[in-house]
């Protein structure tokens, strides 16, 4: 689990981000993110119910993602993110999502 500093609560910051943040793609999510100046960085995980309509599903793959993120926080770039679950991301296994963060993260920190 996140720490509480690490959540993405509040949802006009989230819609924020979905009208004017930036995106990057992989094969098992989409980030949406804006760079911050200050504070802790802080994330929000969303899997609809077109990757899969089973809730413990769902809810299998957001615990994933956020430990994967939760390991990955000493090099997260500071910034507010959503996540979005894509469909491949029920046939990944855990290694193969934490270097998809991974990737993300050293993408993020080499834009502007």
């Amino acid at each position: 689990m996140l720490q509480k500093p690490n959540r993405l609560r509040e949802e006009r910051i989230i819609n924020a981000l979905f009208a004017k943040g930036a995106s990057y793609r992989t094969p098992y999510f989409i980030l949406r993110y804006t760079k911050k100046e200050q504070a802790e960085p802080r994330y929000t995980v969303i899997v609809s119910k077109k990757i899969s309509k089973k809730a413990v599903e769902r809810n299998k793959i957001k615990r994933r993602i956020r430990e994967a993120l939760r390991l990955q926080i000493a090099s997260s770039p500071i910034i507010d993110c959503v996540i979005l679950g894509s469909h491949k991301i029920l046939d990944a296994d855990f290694e193969e999502l934490k270097i998809a963060i991974q990737k993300a993260f050293e993408y993020i920190n080499h834009s502007r």
